[in-house]
C-alpha cells in the first residue's frame, strides 16, 4: 500500500472556513503528485525518503511595492512544514497536497527542492521552482555513496574533553535564472571534532543564470561547538583543519528552584541554521554553542525556564508555568476596520486556494496574534478583520491563475472583485548562445588563501554594456560569475582595505576553463591629456569602463577609476591592471571618448579630442513636431 501524506492545516483551515461559513462541507481539491526513485541501474529504491524542503534565497528583495510582502509570506511559510514519505517496493512516492499548502508554496521569494536520500547513495537533490507542480513525474536516479567525503572538516580547539556541536555547511547554486539559493546541511560533530560532507559538488537540477549573476564557489562552513568561539569560513573540497578559541562567555550553571544544583543530565536545545537540534551534556551547566543561548533546557529536576543570558546570572527550574502574556492593542492603533475580497478567474469563477497578503505597514500594526494573511474557500472569498483604517495593499496569489495586486479599502461596503488572469506560457530557451561563465579566484596570499574577515566586492563590464556588481559580507576564495555573454569581459575586484585590480579581457565561455585571478594586477600610471572639441583642456573630465547608464546619470565605475591632475591640468590614472583596458573618457556633459589603456608597453601621455556637443534644441510653434533624428548624435564613438 503506497505511503501516502495527507498535508492539513487544521487549525488555520477550520478558521477560515468558520468565516465562511462553509464548515466541515467545504471540498477539499487535494492535488496528488507521484513519482519514481531508482539507481543508474533502473532499478527501482523501496525505502528511499522523499522530503520536499525550503531553500533559502540569497537575493535582493524585489524593487517595488512586492517587496513589502516578505513578512508576511515569512510569517504564513513558518506555520507549515514540507511534506514526506517514502517510496513503495516498486520504488513509486506518492503525496496529496491540500489548495491551502499549494497557495502557500507561491509565496514570492519560495524556493522549493525535492529531497531523495536512501543509504549506501548519494544524496539526489532537484529545484523544483516555487510549486510543487515542478516535482510532478520526476524521476530520481541516485548515485552510489563515494568511497570517500567530499569536504572534511577537522576541528581543533583548546577545550579539553569531547567535542560537542555541529558544522553548518551549505553551498550557493543555481535554481533558477534570477536567484541563488542556498543547499544546506547540518552535520554533528564526532568526539574528536570531525565533520565529513558527501553531497555532490554539482546538484542535479542546477541550471545557468539567464542575466549576470556571481555566486560563492565552494562551501561555506560554519562551526558551532560547545565553549568554542563560532568561525565561519568559505572551503574548497578537500581536508581541511580549523582552530576555534575558547569563548569569553563561560558555561552557565543550572539551578533547581532553590538553588541547589540541578540533577544531570541537562539536556539543551539550540536553533541552529533553522533546524532544532540537541545536546546532553552530564553536569549542571550550559556552554553556548558557537555563541548561540539554547532555547530550552531540561533537567533531570525538571524543565528549566531560560532567563536573559547575563553571564551572571544562573538558569533556574520554574515550578510554575510562567503565565502567557496576552497581546495587546498597540498605543493609538484603531483596528476595527473589516474588508472582504472575492477572487474569480477570468470567466468569474470563484478560485479556491488563493493566497492573499498584505503588505507590512498593516501586517506590522496588527496584533501579535493576528495574521496578515489568508486563503480563499470555495466560493473565493478571503475576508479580513481588526485592520486600521483605510486603504492597504494586497497580493493575491493563485498556484495556477496567476497573481494580481490590488488596493483594499475598509469603507467600501461591498466585497472587493479580484479577477485573475491565467499567467503567459513560459517562454522557451533564449535564441542566444548558451550563457558562459567565469571563475575567479581571489586568493591573495602565497598559497591562494582568502581572508574570511573582509568583505570582498566584484564586478564586471561585458558585451551590450551590461554592469554586474556583488559584494560578499566575508572574502571568498572563489567567486563564479554567470549568466554571461560568452567573449572577453573586463572584470574589477577588490577586498576590503585594498586597491581595485581589473582584468580585461578575461574569456567568458560555457565549458570548464581555469580560474582568473585579478587581485595580482600589478599597479600602472597613465597621463591623459583631455580636450574639449575646440582644443581647450577639459576641467570636469572623468574615466568610466563605459557601462550602460540612464540619461544625465554618472557611471557607477567612475568611482572605481579615480583621478587626479598634474601641474599642467592632465589626468593622472593609477589603477592596477591586467590586460588591455577600454574606458571611456567623459566630458562634463557626459559625452566621451574611448580609450585603450595597455598594461604591458609603456605609452607616452595620451591624448582625447572629446566630440562635439549635441546642439540645442529649436524652439518650435506649438503643435510643431520634429524631423526623425534631428539634435541626436552617436556620442563620437
Amino acid at each position: 500500500m503506497h505511503d501516502v501524506v495527507r498535508i492539513r492545516h487544521a487549525y488555520a483551515i477550520a478558521c477560515l472556513l468558520a468565516t465562511a461559513g462553509l464548515g466541515a462541507q467545504a471540498p477539499t481539491g487535494d492535488q496528488e503528485l507521484s513519482g519514481q526513485v531508482t539507481d543508474l541501474g533502473g532499478q527501482p529504491l523501496a525505502g528511499a525518503e522523499v522530503t520536499f524542503v525550503t531553500l533559502p534565497v540569497q537575493a535582493r528583495p524585489r524593487v517595488g511595492s512586492k517587496g513589502r510582502y516578505q513578512l508576511a509570506q515569512a510569517a504564513h511559510r513558518a506555520q507549515s512544514k514540507p511534506p514526506r514519505t517514502r517510496t513503495d517496493r516498486s520504488g513509486t512516492w506518492r503525496v496529496l497536497l491540500s489548495p491551502q499548502h499549494a497557495a502557500l508554496a507561491g509565496g514570492s521569494g519560495v524556493e522549493l527542492a525535492l529531497r531523495v536520500s536512501t543509504p549506501g547513495h548519494d544524496t539526489w537533490m532537484r529545484a523544483i521552482g516555487d510549486g510543487f507542480a515542478g516535482a510532478r513525474g520526476l524521476t530520481a536516479a541516485l548515485q552510489p555513496a563515494p568511497t570517500g567525503p567530499r569536504l572534511h572538516v577537522q576541528i581543533r580547539g583548546l577545550s579539553q574533553g569531547s567535542y560537542q556541536g555541529y558544522v553548518l555547511i551549505e553551498r550557493a547554486y543555481r535554481a533558477r535564472a534570477d536567484r541563488s539559493v542556498m543547499l544546506r546541511a547540518l552535520v554533528p560533530l564526532t568526539l574528536t571534532g570531525e565533520a565529513t560532507f558527501s553531497e555532490p559538488a554539482r546538484v542535479p537540477g542546477e541550471i545557468p543564470a539567464a542575466l549576470p549573476t556571481a555566486r560563492t564557489e565552494g562551501y561555506r562552513v560554519t562551526v558551532f561547538a560547545a565553549g568554542l568561539r563560532k568561525q565561519q569560513r568559505t572551503l574548497l573540497e578537500g581536508r581541511h583543519e580549523l582552530t576555534l578559541e575558547l569563548d569569553d562567555m563561560p558555561a552557565r550553571r543550572v539551578l533547581a528552584d532553590r538553588g541547589e544544583a540541578a540533577r544531570p543530565p541537562i539536556e539543551a536545545t539550540y536553533e541552529i541554521g533553522g533546524e532544532t537540534v540537541t545536546l546532553t551534556f552530564d553536569r549542571a551547566s550550559v556552554p553556548l554553542l558557537g555563541g548561540e543561548a539554547p532555547s530550552k533546557v531540561h533537567s533531570a529536576s525538571g524543565p528549566v525556564a531560560v532567563d536573559a543570558w547575563d553571564p551572571d546570572a544562573a538558569l533556574f527550574v520554574d515550578a510554575t508555568a510562567p503565565a502567557v502574556a496576552v497581546p495587546t492593542k498597540p498605543a493609538g492603533a484603531d483596528l476595527s476596520a473589516q474588508a472582504t475580497l472575492r477572487v474569480v478567474d477570468r470567466r468569474k469563477n470563484p478560485l479556491y486556494g488563493a493566497a492573499v497578503w498584505l503588505e507590512d505597514t498593516a501586517a506590522q500594526a496588527l496584533l501579535p496574534a493576528g495574521k496578515p494573511y489568508a486563503i480563499s474557500g470555495p466560493d473565493g472569498t478571503v475576508r479580513f478583520a481588526q485592520l486600521p483604517k483605510g486603504t492597504h495593499r494586497a497580493l493575491v496569489r493563485h498556484p495556477t491563475a496567476g497573481e494580481r495586486e490590488v488596493l483594499i479599502d475598509t469603507a467600501a461596503s461591498e466585497p472587493l472583485e479580484v479577477a485573475l488572469r491565467e499567467p503567459a506560457a513560459t517562454a522557451g530557451e533564449a535564441l542566444a548562445a548558451e550563457p558562459g561563465s567565469l571563475l575567479l579566484d581571489l586568493g591573495t596570499g602565497p598559497d591562494g588563501a582568502a581572508t574570511s574577515d573582509k568583505q570582498a566586492e566584484v564586478g564586471t563590464v561585458q558585451t551590450g554594456k551590461r554592469m554586474l556588481r556583488r559584494g560578499f559580507d566575508e572574502h571568498p576564495r572563489r567567486v563564479r560569475l554567470e549568466g554571461m555573454t560568452p567573449g572577453p569581459v573586463t572584470v574589477w575586484a577588490r577586498i576590503e582595505g585594498g586597491p581595485t585590480c581589473f582584468l580585461a579581457g578575461a574569456l567568458a565561455t560555457t565549458e570548464a576553463t581555469p580560474p582568473v585571478h585579478p587581485l595580482r594586477a600589478p599597479e600602472r600610471s597613465f597621463t591623459i591629456d583631455v580636450r574639449d572639441h575646440e582644443g581647450k583642456q577639459e576641467a570636469e573630465a572623468y574615466v568610466s569602463l563605459g557601462e550602460a547608464t540612464p540619461k544625465g546619470k554618472r557611471p557607477f565605475t567612475a568611482g572605481l577609476l579615480p583621478v587626479t591632475r598634474d601641474v599642467e591640468g592632465r589626468l593622472q590614472l593609477r589603477v592596477h591592471l591586467s590586460g588591455d583596458l577600454w574606458v571611456v573618457v567623459h566630458g562634463a556633459d557626459g559625452r566621451g571618448r574611448d580609450v585603450l589603456l595597455q598594461s604591458e608597453a609603456a605609452t607616452p601621455a595620451l591624448s582625447v579630442t572629446l566630440p562635439v556637443p549635441a546642439p540645442p534644441a529649436e524652439a518650435k510653434a506649438p503643435g510643431e513636431g520634429k524631423a526623425p533624428g534631428e539634435g541626436r548624435e552617436d556620442g563620437g564613438k
